[in-house]
């Protein structure tokens, strides 16, 4: 979408160059041009963004089916390109469209989802959201250390570590017998 700025810009353009004919006026107005656009080679213009080998090199299929709803840590940010570089092949049970809506900020596990402060009665509070939201799989960054491995260390499961990620398998691929029931009490 075109803002009405440039619209309005582009307008004035056209009848300043209207106005008067001669090749330095068209000079002066590719150069106005050159001046506004952006060096698109310069490296101020690239992120350097790198998913984990588990989304990267798929290793994900393996593990995750289009079924799964999966949590991810970070819980906003790169995980919605994770989600977008492996096709859409899982579901996300969070992802960042501008702001949080209602039915998560409602969740008081869900501060702790976006800081990595754990909150009093994490361990009840992450299993209500868990059971709420339908997530079947964590997805962790392994270099994220503490507080996740304490808070996902709450539900019983104990992690598969694979391409850089922790995953915590909370339900059971389609298909496949219960490998555990997330809303119990941990032992």
């Amino acid at each position: 979408m075109i803002p009405y700025s440039l619209l309005a810009a582009a307008v004035a353009l056209a009848l300043w160059l209207s106005w008067r004919v001669g090749p330095w006026r068209w000079g002066l107005a590719l150069l106005a041009i050159a001046f506004v656009l952006p060096n698109v080679g310069n490296a101020i213009w690239r992120t350097p963004s790198a998913d984990p080998p588990l989304i990267a090199d798929g290793g994900y299929r393996e593990l995750l089916d289009e079924e799964d709803r999966v949590l991810t840590v970070p819980a906003w940010g790169p995980n919605m390109r994770w989600q977008a570089n492996a096709d859409f092949d899982f579901k996300l049970a969070a992802g960042y469209l501008g702001a949080f809506p209602e039915s998560y900020t409602r969740y008081p596990i869900w501060q702790t989802l976006l800081s990595g402060q754990l909150i009093p009665g994490y361990e009840a509070e992450l299993r209500r959201f868990i059971r709420d939201k339908g997530v079947t799989a964590v997805l962790v960054d392994a270099g994220a250390g503490e507080p996740w491995d304490e808070l996902f260390g709450t539900l019983g499961v104990r992690p598969r570590q694979a391409g850089g990620m922790l995953l915590y398998r909370l339900a059971p691929p389609p298909g496949e017998t219960a490998l555990v029931r997330y809303d119990r009490q941990p032992r």
